[in-house]
């Protein structure tokens, strides 16, 4: 809902704010006073096109700012968190104008482009009138309304799902027809490769076993002597380490019964002892593993070079050549059985392909049989709005199956003979913008229980009525009123007596002679003077003040 409207410096208006209230608020003023000036700017905040001729006289720049309370529209939420602007309880849309530059368009203070301002707006405001910013006009909007009214929300749901799923099989399957192309075109390397791993049979940590190997074979001689040299320290020198501690042990064995600690020095050296005897014994072992062996070394040094050419050919490591080799034959069964597999996948496309057919003719016919109603009852209410004869139609025009698309197999257009004897026409052929206005009405008015856009505005639909339809005009928008926020700039008494409240426009000048233009809310007594000012004139009588008291009370 609009809670505010903030302009500066636009048309004639040097600063203007505005709040606004739920329900019905009458606009209206002598002629030539500015009545549309809210509408303009409302529209620019909006994502109208900009006109610097609109920025007022000896200012650079023009600014408006329009609030809305959007705690009750999650589908605003929605767009907000999408496209990453600030989501709270409220949403500013700000327009700059200046006389030398680009306008600027902003969201929650986040610039914009215009394109991104306009797409927000229709979740937010409606305005019907001749030179009006109206969703209505829009087929994707007429097609929403019709679906909201009619309730097909889950079909279309079903239709979406299946289009999508349709989608995804499809690209699979061109995916599939474009990588055969490039996959049998590689088929003789593929095979070439696989020969020569095969040949060469690569094993899961080969290359880290023959390394460890070749790093064995090729200190085998050091090993040896490092071993020999070992063996001779302990057993077989001159002066070998177990000869040595056995002399310690026996120097200190016949003096232990005098002094007991040499037991204890004894025992560790019989340990050590021991331990001297367990290392020998496996120096003895290493020495008869380690083979002396030229010929297995240069085996071993030549795989290991293979290994690592391999690897560099096939750009990876040397383990990963088995897994290469496993990659190689999977690619080249896929190539082997490619018509299989698109057999299967334009199986798939069909079979999704007909299931998004039955149901989009499925939401078609439920189309049909809602449009023929809501036809009906826009068709009634024309009637009573001064289109006496006048025809309102929802063609269903039937797309091409290649033109198909998430939303089914439907254009919706809205169609309407405003006269007796004339043919049904595109809504937004209508040239009458008094016409549109109640046409619109009368779609407003028809789908209010389903039309998610809170802020509705109307621009005079009641040009060229008056008398008893110009009062049904006004109930009507009074009777939106109580569940949406409608703003109606009016210049008739019967319309204006209906609103919940009532603002006037007025045009003044300052001391310097410079026109400005002010908008106030009236109370009740102002608002009998302007009722009556709009029943009879320049001059306003005892009885025209009477008969604008009367309207007033009947209204409420």
């Amino acid at each position: 809902m609009l809670i505010n409207l903030d302009i500066k410096n636009l048309i004639i208006v040097q600063h203007l704010v505005l709040d606004f209230k739920s329900k019905m608020t009458i606009l209206s003023g002598e002629t030539g006073a500015g009545k549309s000036i809210l509408i303009d700017a409302l529209s620019l905040a909006l994502g109208e096109k900009a006109d610097k001729m609109k920025i007022r006289h000896g200012t650079d720049r023009a600014e408006i700012s329009a609030s809305f309370d959007i705690n009750q529209q999650a589908d605003v939420q929605r767009f907000l968190i999408e496209h990453q602007l600030e989501s709270n309880q409220e949403c500013i849309l700000r327009r700059v104008l200046v006389r030398k530059g680009r306008a600027r368009a902003y969201i929650n203070n986040s610039p914009v482009t215009q394109a991104l301002l306009r797409e927000l707006s229709l979740l937010l405001v409606n305005i019907h009138g001749q030179h009006a910013h109206q969703s209505l006009l829009s087929h994707q909007h007429q097609r929403l309304l019709l679906d909201r009214w009619g309730k097909h929300q889950n079909t279309v749901k079903q239709v979406s799902g299946a289009f999508q799923q349709w989608q995804y099989h499809q690209k699979k399957l061109t995916q599939l027809i474009n990588d055969e192309k490039e996959q049998k075109s590689r088929l003789d390397l593929l095979q070439f490769q696989q020969q020569e791993l095969q040949q060469f049979s690569p094993k899961k940590d080969e290359y880290a076993t023959l390394n460890q190997e070749q790093k064995q074979l090729a200190s085998a001689e050091q090993l040896l002597d490092a071993a020999q040299s070992s063996i001779q320290y302990l057993y077989e020198g001159d002066h070998p380490a177990q000869q040595q501690i056995i002399q310690a042990m026996n120097q200190i064995q016949h003096l232990m019964d005098a002094y007991p600690a040499f037991k204890n020095t004894h025992e560790l050296l019989n340990n050590a002892l021991i331990q001297l005897e367990e290392a020998n014994a496996e120096l003895n072992q290493i020495q008869n593993d380690i083979v002396l062996d030229p010929q297995r070394l240069e085996q071993v040094d030549q795989r290991l070079s293979q290994l690592l050419g391999l690897a560099k050919k096939f750009y990876c490591e040397p383990d990963q050549l088995e897994d290469k080799l496993t990659q190689i034959e999977q690619q080249l069964y896929q190539i082997e059985h490619v018509d299989e597999q698109i057999q299967a996948q334009q199986q798939l496309v069909d079979e999704t392909w007909q299931t998004y057919l039955k149901i989009a003719k499925k939401l078609t016919a439920k189309r049909q049989k809602s449009a023929q109603k809501l036809a009906k009852i826009i068709t009634e209410s024309m009637q009573h709005l001064s289109m006496v004869g006048g025809i309102f139609n929802i063609q269903l025009m039937r797309l091409e199956t290649e033109k198909a698309t998430v939303h089914g197999l439907d254009r919706v257009q809205f169609e309407v003979s405003t006269n007796l004897g004339q043919p049904l026409q595109a809504i937004e052929k209508v040239a009458s913008g008094g016409e549109l206005s109640r046409i619109s009405l009368a779609i407003q008015v028809a789908s209010a229980h389903c039309n998610q856009v809170p802020t509705l505005i109307f621009d005079e639909v009641d040009v060229g009525i008056g008398g008893g339809v110009a009062e049904i005009v006004g109930q009507l928008l009074r009777q939106l009123g109580e569940t949406k926020q409608i703003l109606c700039v009016t210049h008739l008494p019967q319309v204006a007596a209906q609103g919940h409240q009532h603002w006037m426009v007025k045009k003044s000048q300052d001391h310097d002679q410079i026109t400005t233009t002010q908008i106030k809310p009236l109370n009740q007594s102002a608002r009998i003077q302007e009722l009556a000012r709009m029943l009879g004139g320049v001059k306003i009588t005892e009885q025209s003040l009477a008969h604008a008291k009367e309207m007033l009370v009947k209204s409420n």
